[in-house]
């Protein structure tokens, strides 16, 4: 009977020794199950509701943020597109507003000139921008009125003039304004 308790002695600690993770780790999910529902019985002794299923909120949120990063993917590209659109918009429109005055062809060369050029939001930049384009793209149109202006103040500021010194005075307004 000794030898049989000495060799039970033997094994149980030869095997307490080999499983010594596991059997701690069964006496702590022991532990871990009794303190839990003891504390579940405290909580239905108090009326607290536990739900008996387990939620994953850290799940559930990931999805949600993944959900919400796509949605707002969607309306910055949305919004790019917009602001591209808007942009063009309002190119064509001070394009055709500076358009005035010149010929059907000028104004598809003032268009073509002008898509080379950066619009970054502010519509007086891209005025000046499209005006500075005209001016020295299309002189002619600009020099008309700038030549009639100058015969028109000629004319007052020297009464009539004749004709062979209205010739003259042209010349030399245009020969002034091309150097």
């Amino acid at each position: 009977m000794e030898q049989v308790d000495s060799y039970l002695d033997y094994v149980t600690a030869e095997y307490v020794q080999d499983n010594k993770m596991e059997i701690e780790s069964g006496i702590r999910s022991e532990l871990t199950e009794s303190f839990i529902s003891d504390l579940k019985t405290v909580f239905e002794s108090h009326y607290i509701d536990i739900p008996e299923t387990k939620v994953d909120v850290l799940a559930e949120l990931s999805e949600r943020v993944n959900q919400l990063e796509t949605q707002l993917d969607e309306e910055i590209s949305s919004n790019v597109e917009l602001k591209q659109t808007v942009s063009t918009f309002t190119k064509d429109d001070c394009v055709n507003t500076l358009s005035g005055g010149l010929t059907d062809t000028e104004t598809e060369q003032l268009r073509e000139l002008s898509q080379g050029l950066e619009f970054d939001g502010d519509k007086e930049d891209f005025v000046g921008k499209v005006k500075t384009l005209k001016e020295q793209y299309f002189p002619k149109s600009v020099g008309k009125t700038g030549d009639l202006d100058a015969e028109e103040e000629a004319d007052t500021a020297y009464g009539q003039v004749s004709d062979t010194m209205q010739a003259y005075t042209s010349a030399l307004t245009r020969t002034v304004k091309t150097q």
